[in-house]
């Protein structure tokens, strides 16, 4: 019989490892619900039956939150608040209730008309990222439309596994059997959902957005997820499957490797000294930064406390959030980012702008004053307990800075007068606009550090929306454009003395991490689980050569040229390094 011809299929890599295993298919789309007609009578019965579900969904969430507390820790179960936290949502329970009473419909299609509301707000927004959110809300209507058909879902597999799905909620993914669980893909998705993150959490090799990936016909078929190169392999030859097997045994013991080496101090072969910290976007997770021998956290990202959420949090509640990170990191810094939120009134159901240059970011802020207001307050509140700096999301022009700047400086002032103690907090901007990098030696004597967004300045700098499946890959920040402009923040930085970090995703791209340091990066913030190759790669370059090379790179122009001219000049300090994270030293 003719052996099944291999099938590669691209994704985005968000699980280190590679897992070799048999395909288990699960189809988790939104589920296909009829629409009955409710008897008037039995409207009220129909709405009791609703909540009794949305209950028991909440409450078998909450179960599997405890459950992955048990098994993986506080950080991976955190990953399931949100999904508890919205089934409290007046915009999803209490308009589906409305679409009962107001249209005599079935619960189930009610549910699955207020996700569909609430959804299509999240992805008509400015903001990548509560755009990307917009698919836990329809995790959760799933979830409830299972609880309203008395579906109940275990997976109790013996045999080593890859789960295969369109779509996975964290939930779905924490009921999968852990000892058995090898691998994840999905067809969909991004690296910042809550799914992604959890599975980088468990440790499990992941690859999502495999979009060209067809689920037919493969249940029960040798299967590669290689979450280091962002690729699903189906029905492998032998000598593919042994391979992938090799570089999954050479990868855990590299890893290891790398573990042993946290607390050696994090500088170039020549001698500069990098302050390397970590992306921290949920406070369960300040606990872990100082065990992996990181020198703080370079970004917090506030805005995971809100979404999910059926109001924004208290100037009390944020006091404590805060405060309880600054206690955990024991004294090392954190800088603390205000709520990037998109487009304007997203969380209560009004129309969010759909441009990229709607209201978000800092712009938004300045319109939701009270918000901001109480924000600014209890950071500086959280501040007598630990060093925090402040940091203004998507600022473009000098006037939006010094509002900001002044409404801090009132509620400092509005603190002292209630003898409230607070400490020093500096006060930085992300430059992450071009208006920004291009004006950043006048940012610089208004601010007291910059870190540069990398993911945000790309997308605008090329106008290529990075959530574009089809253009996504040609928003590469090594474009000549992009890197001049990182230049002249760094230039603009150093010339102010104040420091510049790079927090977006190019930070942990091997190819290009030496070429920042050429460019005079010397703070990089990235996710906890890469910051051990990224240490590694500092400790391996040197920033004479690669300053030489940062240069040459400024005058190509292509990505694609400044990428090969990396490959081919760090190779010799690099190359193992790359190999060990699924990248060939050249390419062809």
């Amino acid at each position: 019989m003719k052996a099944p011809r291999t099938i590669r299929v691209r994704g985005i890599p968000v699980g280190a490892g590679v897992a070799v295993a048999t395909a288990r298919v699960v189809i988790a789309r939104s589920p296909s619900v009829p629409k009955r007609h409710i008897p008037p009578t039995l409207v009220e019965l129909e709405i009791e039956r609703l909540r009794r579900s949305v209950k028991a969904s909440r409450d078998a969430v909450t179960t599997l939150r405890e459950r992955l507390r048990s098994s993986e820790g506080e950080t991976a179960a955190a990953l399931l608040d949100p999904l508890v936290q919205m089934h409290h949502d007046p915009m999803l329970v209490e308009r589906a209730v409305e679409h009962v009473r107001a249209g005599n419909v079935n619960a189930e299609f009610a549910v699955i008309r207020a996700v569909d509301d609430s959804a299509k707000v999240l992805e008509s927004s400015a903001s990548v990222y509560l755009r990307e959110r917009a698919d836990d809300i329809r995790h959760v209507g799933r979830h409830i439309v299972r609880a309203l058909r008395g579906e109940r879902r275990t997976d109790d597999v013996e045999e080593s596994y890859i789960l295969l799905a369109d779509d996975l909620s964290p939930a779905e993914l924490a009921l999968a059997s852990r000892s058995s669980l090898a691998g994840i893909a999905t067809t969909t998705g991004s690296g910042t959902s809550h799914t992604a993150l959890l599975a980088r959490s468990m440790g499990i090799p992941a690859v999502v957005g495999a979009r060209y990936l067809s689920l037919d016909r493969i249940e029960g078929a040798q299967v590669i997820v290689d979450g280091l190169r962002g690729e699903v392999v189906v029905h492998p030859t032998d000598e593919v499957r042994d391979a992938a097997k090799q570089r999954s045994e050479r990868f855990e013991a590299f890893s290891c490797q790398l573990a042993a080496r946290r607390d050696l101090p994090v500088a170039t072969t020549d001698g500069v000294e990098i302050d390397l910290r970590a992306n921290l976007d949920f406070a369960s997770d300040a606990a872990a930064v100082a065990r992996f021998g990181l020198a703080g956290v370079g970004l917090f990202r506030t805005e995971y406390l809100v979404l999910g959420g059926a109001r924004m949090p208290t100037e009390d509640e944020q006091t404590e959030i805060y405060t309880a990170v600054v206690r955990a990191l024991a004294g090392l810094p954190m800088v603390l980012r205000t709520f990037d939120l998109g487009g304007d009134k997203v969380r209560d159901g009004a129309p969010s702008s759909t441009s990229l240059m709607g209201r978000t970011g800092i712009r938004r802020s300045l319109i939701h004053t009270d918000e901001l207001r109480h924000q600014l307050r209890a950071v500086l509140r959280a501040s007598a307990h630990g060093p925090i700096a402040l940091l203004f999301p998507r600022v473009t022009r000098l006037d939006d800075l010094e509002a900001a700047r002044a409404i801090f400086d009132q509620c400092r002032a509005e603190l002292a007068e209630a003898a409230i103690p607070v400490g020093d907090v500096p006060v930085g901007v992300m430059i992450e606009v071009p208006a920004a990098a291009l004006l950043a030696d006048r940012f610089a004597e208004h601010c007291d550090f910059f870190a540069i967004g990398t993911n945000d300045l790309t997308q605008f700098t090329l106008a290529i929306d990075r959530s574009d499946e089809v253009l996504a890959e040609a928003a590469d920040p090594l474009d000549p454009s992009v890197l001049e402009l990182v230049a002249r923040a760094v230039r603009a930085a150093r010339k102010a003395g104040i420091p510049c970090s790079v927090c977006g995703d190019v930070a942990t791209d091997p190819v290009a991490l030496p070429l920042l340091l050429g460019l005079g990066v010397t703070s990089f913030s990235v996710p906890r689980d890469r910051a051990p190759f990224v240490a590694e790669g500092i400790r391996r370059s040197s920033a004479t050569d690669a300053k030489l090379v940062a240069e040459r790179a400024l005058e190509l122009g292509s990505a694609r040229e400044v990428r090969a001219m990396c490959l081919e000049r760090f190779a010799p300090r690099l190359a193992d390094l790359w190999v060990e994270q699924g990248i060939a030293p050249i390419e062809g």
